[in-house]
Parts: C-alpha cells; structure tokens; sequence
C-alpha cells in the first residue's frame, strides 16, 4: 500500500534553454525552488513485509541465513525525459524497518578447502533490536504515462471534490443569512430585537458572526473616513493613475499617530476631571410647620354665624 502527495516548490528562475544534462537533472529533480512549480512531482511512502536468503563472506568468516521483515518504505519520483508517447521518470527512495533472522557462522577451512560452521557462534531465530536498512532504490523508469499525467488527474479530481463541498456549504450559509435577514428586518420595523428562540443553534452563531462582521464595516468605514479626512486636510488627492508616494503614505500615517494620540489624551483629561470633580450635594427639602388645627377644620364641627 503507498499514498502520494504532490509536492508544490517555491519560486526561482526558469532553466536555460543550452542547460547541459545536470542543470536539467539538477532542476526537474533535486531543486526545491523554480519559476514554474512541479505540482506533479511526487514523494510516496508505504509499508512493506519481505522474506529473504543470504550469504556474504567478509574476511575469513561469513554469514548465511534467512530472515522474514516488515517495515516503511519511501521516496520520490519525478519526470526526466519526454519522448512523443512515452516517458523516463527517475525514482530514487528507500525501506528500512525490522528483520527476525536465524543464520550460521562458517570460516574457510585450507585443509578441506571448505567452509565449516563454527557452531559455537551460530544462532537461532531472533528479532534485530534495531531498524535495518533493507534497500536503497536509484532507477530510471520507463513508463507509458509520465508520474506528471498519473497524479496530475488525481490532483485535478481533489480540487473539484475540494470546491464543490465548498459551494455547497457557502449555498448553505447564504441561505440561512437570507432567512436571519428577513426575519431580523420584519422584527426592526416593529422597533424590537431579533429573540433568538426563532434561531436554531447553528442560525444562532450565524447571527453572531454576521453582527461582528457588521461591527467591522462599520469600524472600517468610520477609519476610511478618518482617512480620507485627513488626507483632505493634508492635500493629498491620489487617483488610480496617480497611486500615494511613501512620503504621503508616512505623512497620513503619522498624522493618523497624531490624532490617535490626541483622542487618548483627551479622555484621560476627561476621566482626570471626573475624579477630580467634588460630588454635587442634592439640596434637602425645608422643614415646613404642620398648619394647626382650627375649629372649621375639625371633623364634625361646623362654623356658627351669629346674629
């Protein structure tokens, strides 16, 4: 099993067209940055399990066993060579992982002229403590389809499968900020806040992100204007022909420091003389006597005309 993934470089300068075999070599396959990127270059790995027989001889003694292994195998493979139907691509990586191994020690024997086992150092099946490196590939591989037209269509489909669950998601979310608008607008009209009982959860956060991205228009309109005003002030008229010079954009800037600076001082002075401010004493009302009791004032008295 192996899974590729296109590599895409940055940018350097394209290849000569007299490029000898090594700058060509050099440039399709080892650079890392070029003018035109290589979207179609790609680096693979998998995992692999292989069982193996083997003899090597080194001095006087050699060795000779067999073995079972399993382990990752990686590398790269980009185009070389076109030709009008066909194509050399140039493959280079390796595999390394772990190996269960049994093997026999023998030593060269000038009397018998043989190689007879030394039993003492044989040994029996075990697992190597550590990773092994199992291959080293450097090849030149004729293909019918280049690597460039093979992952180039699976790249393709990629960005398609990418782009279409992307519009169906944005037709998604403009159709619920249709429906939050429209009913948002039937409650301002009656002068009353959108409840979000009317709102699922996801219509909720919705609601959410459309406020603040109201908040930021209305905080970018509010510098613009700035902006504008003070390159009015400045007598800075750019056009679309005519773009700012940085002398003009460090003069707005500094003017924008200026005026920043100012607005904070002036509501440190106004919090300043708010402390400072003694609180207004709120003026008690004056006692005012009870009126006495007078006789016509009295319940069941009645005020006598006399004669």
């Amino acid at each position: 099993m192996a899974a590729i993934f296109p590599y895409a470089p940055a940018q350097r300068s394209a290849l000569k067209e007299d490029a000898n075999l090594w700058d060509k070599l050099n440039f399709n396959v080892f650079t890392t940055k070029r003018e035109n990127p290589r979207t179609w270059r790609a680096y693979y790995w998998g995992v692999y399990t292989h069982a193996a027989s083997y003899t090597f001889k080194v001095g006087k003694r050699g060795i000779q066993g067999k073995g079972v292994g399993a382990g990752l195998s990686l590398g790269f493979t980009a185009p070389l060579y076109g030709y009008r139907q066909n194509y050399i691509d140039l493959e280079m990586g390796g595999s390394f992982g772990l190996f269960y191994t049994s093997y026999d020690i023998f030593e060269y024997d000038a009397e018998s002229d043989c190689y007879p086992k030394i039993a003492d150092k044989c040994k029996g099946g075990h697992l190597i403590p550590f990773p092994i490196i199992t291959d080293l590939r450097i090849a030149f591989v004729y293909r019918f389809v280049s690597v460039k037209d093979k992952y180039k269509q699976s790249v393709v489909r990629r960005i398609d499968r990418i782009n279409e669950k992307r519009n169906l998601q944005n037709q998604k979310i403009n159709a619920m900020r249709a429906r939050i608008d429209s009913i948002s607008k039937a409650y301002n009209r009656q002068g009353q806040p959108l409840p979000d009982s009317l709102l699922n959860r996801d219509e909720q956060r919705e609601w959410q992100k459309m406020q603040q991205e109201e908040l930021e228009r209305k905080l970018a309109q509010e510098q613009e204007k700035l902006r504008q005003h003070i390159m009015d002030s400045l007598q800075i008229h750019p056009s679309d022909s005519v773009p700012l010079t940085k002398d003009q954009e460090k003069a707005i800037r500094k003017a924008l420091k200026e005026y920043k600076e100012e607005q904070e001082r002036q509501e440190e002075l106004r919090q300043k003389q708010e402390q400072e401010a003694p609180a207004e004493e709120t003026p008690e009302a004056p006692d005012t006597p009870e009126p006495e009791a007078t006789e016509a004032s009295l319940p069941g008295k009645r005020k006598m005309n006399v004669v």
